[in-house]
């Protein structure tokens, strides 16, 4: 078995390698979009060290979802990272995974469940409320901002995952509203 060295020197003058081997510079969009999305994937994980430690059950379902999405957040880092391939596979004819309308799916699923156990918004609320709820709200902006870096790639290939993450802020805020509810934390209202 083949041992990865974290330290490569490689990336010294300031750039990178993507799939197949191209080299960009560090501050590139794409580089700012695959490091959006690994902060992304981050702050996913803090969320599920804060389920973990909670042990609550009613949070479970959401760990789960979580574990599924931060997945993702590697595929389409894998996605972006292999956009200066023409045939979209890495070295040694790896395929590339890709996301697909079918996770898109799902996320409108859980977005349908959560969102009918949830009382109508008819205000904006101010992200509070409990630790979990409130992690989920920070991440549902870093989720934000990297959909707005992988819309500055303008990439007809990437459609599918700007639909996903779109979907995705969405799913965040209805788990952090889901995760008030269930652990009876009054949401605030914006007021003026």
């Amino acid at each position: 078995m083949h041992i990865m060295s974290i330290t490569t020197k490689t990336g010294d003058k300031g750039t990178t390698g993507l799939f197949g081997g191209a080299r960009v510079s560090k501050d590139s969009n794409i580089i700012e979009a695959i490091g959006n999305i690994d902060e992304l994937s981050s702050a996913i994980g803090v969320i599920r060290s804060l389920v973990e430690t909670n042990g609550r059950s009613s949070l479970q379902e959401i760990d789960k979802i979580l574990a599924y999405i931060q997945n993702l957040c590697f595929v389409i880092g894998a996605q972006v990272a292999s956009l200066e391939i023409s045939n979209v596979q890495a070295r040694h004819g790896v395929p590339v995974p890709a996301v697909s309308s079918s996770d898109t799916q799902k996320l409108e699923m859980w977005i349908e469940q959560f969102e009918k156990q949830l009382p109508e918004l008819h205000h904006f609320i101010l992200p509070s409320g409990h630790l979990v709820a409130s992690q989920l709200f920070l991440t549902r902006a870093v989720c934000r901002r990297a959909e707005r870096s992988v819309v500055r790639l303008n990439i007809t290939e990437l459609s599918d995952v700007l639909k996903f993450i779109n979907r995705l802020s969405d799913l965040l805020f209805i788990l952090a509203r889901s995760v008030n509810q269930s652990e009876n934390k009054k949401e605030t209202i914006w007021s003026q």
